[in-house]
């Protein structure tokens, strides 16, 4: 009976003190990354983004002047629902999107008109790599949105803030 007793003591001791040494380790190695991920990620500011109509520079490398008559623009608006809106080369778009952290950007499925137009592939293409992007930056005065590491299009400042 005694060496049962002592087995249990034995290994409450040794359960308590490998469970204080794991959640000193966790709690080290939270800090240690929270420190690291508050250190490499830069403060991001949305102003930029939100003061100035952006219009269509680049599309997969490709330079949008060639493509379209009228220039593809992107206006972004604050409020309880961050709201998108623009024109996509023949169509209106409009739609919402959400940051996800630093520089992070996902677009809610976006809306556009229906019409037909003889540059409905090159639309087709920009909607998507909007669509799909998950990261923005703005260098200058330019946009670019991209997916992962991929720059997949690019916008410059219009002449004037936006009329918001």
């Amino acid at each position: 009976m005694k060496s049962i007793l002592k087995i249990l003591i034995v290994g409450f001791v040794i359960s308590f003190l490998s469970c204080n040494g794991t959640k000193q380790t966790n709690e080290n190695s939270f800090e240690k990354a929270d420190s690291s991920i508050t250190s490499t990620t830069p403060e991001v500011s949305h102003d930029e983004l939100f003061k100035w109509q952006w219009n269509l520079k680049e599309l997969g490398g490709l330079n949008a002047n060639d493509s379209v008559n009228q220039k593809p623009f992107l206006l972004f608006a604050s409020g309880p629902t961050n709201a998108v809106s623009g024109y996509a080369g023949c169509n209106r778009l409009s739609g919402s999107f959400e940051f996800t952290g630093g520089n992070g950007i996902k677009f809610l499925p976006l809306v556009t008109t229906k019409m037909a137009c003889p540059a409905m592939d090159f639309e087709t293409k920009l909607l998507d790599a909007i669509q799909h992007s998950d990261s923005w930056e703005i260098s200058g005065d330019e946009l670019s949105l991209s997916k992962g590491n991929v720059t997949s299009v690019k916008f410059e400042k219009a002449d004037r803030p936006a009329e918001n």
